[in-house]
């Protein structure tokens, strides 16, 4: 006969944790390294998504940069173009002359709207007054020449005064009530206190390529 051994209830269960104890700790482990791998995995794809974000827009502005760089060297290139063609234009009237003979001007300041009277010798193309025509239904000498055989406008400037303010006594650029831009002249000084770069750089007797903000 077999005598029966039974455990009392607080050692079984004791038992039974000394058993399961260990895989706990084992999925308690593996659960936590899998959370370490998880933030390790998300962290990498972030860096990942955000480098591949940066090389994009740079990309993006390596494109942009390279358009604005073409559209530069070809608008120098069409502006040198243009340029000579005027010269050639001013070359065949017989130059740019002035004469003994003056002529009174309204001139306006095209960043102030400020106007004052001047008297100025006139403007000669050859040996014709480029005269003071407003309206584009009459043809000016160089100018509309220019402005046909380039597509772009072209402006005469004579010297106001000795500060280096220039008018335009003939042209085809056209005011909003598309008459010419006649008697508007760049003033060397900008309200601000700062000087025209173009002026600056014509006075200086070379020929100015790049933006003409006034």
């Amino acid at each position: 006969m077999f005598n029966q051994f039974h455990f009392p209830a607080k050692i079984g269960s004791k038992i039974t944790l000394i058993a399961i104890g260990p895989m706990l700790v084992a999925l308690g482990m593996i659960f936590a390294t899998l959370m370490v791998e998880q933030r390790q995995l998300q962290s990498e794809v972030r860096q990942t998504i955000e480098q591949q974000g940066f090389n994009e827009a740079a990309n993006v502005a390596k494109s942009v940069y390279l358009l604005c760089a073409a559209s530069e060297s070809h608008n120098r290139k069409e502006l040198t173009h243009s340029l000579s063609i005027a010269h050639e234009i001013v070359q065949r009237a017989g130059g740019i002359n002035l004469t003994d003979e003056s002529v009174a001007w309204r001139a306006v300041n095209q960043l102030t709207k400020s106007s004052v009277d001047v008297t100025l010798p006139k403007v000669l193309a050859g040996t014709e007054w480029l005269g003071q025509v407003s309206t584009t239904d009459a043809r000016v000498k160089i100018v509309d020449d220019a402005k046909h055989l380039t597509g772009n406008f072209c402006t005469v400037f004579q010297r106001m005064n000795e500060e280096g303010d220039m008018l335009r006594v003939a042209t085809s650029v056209l005011k909003d009530d598309k008459t010419r831009a006649l008697g508007t002249y760049i003033p060397v000084i900008g309200p601000d206190g700062t000087s025209s770069a173009v002026i600056q750089t014509v006075l200086r007797g070379n020929t100015y390529l790049g933006r003409a903000l006034w």
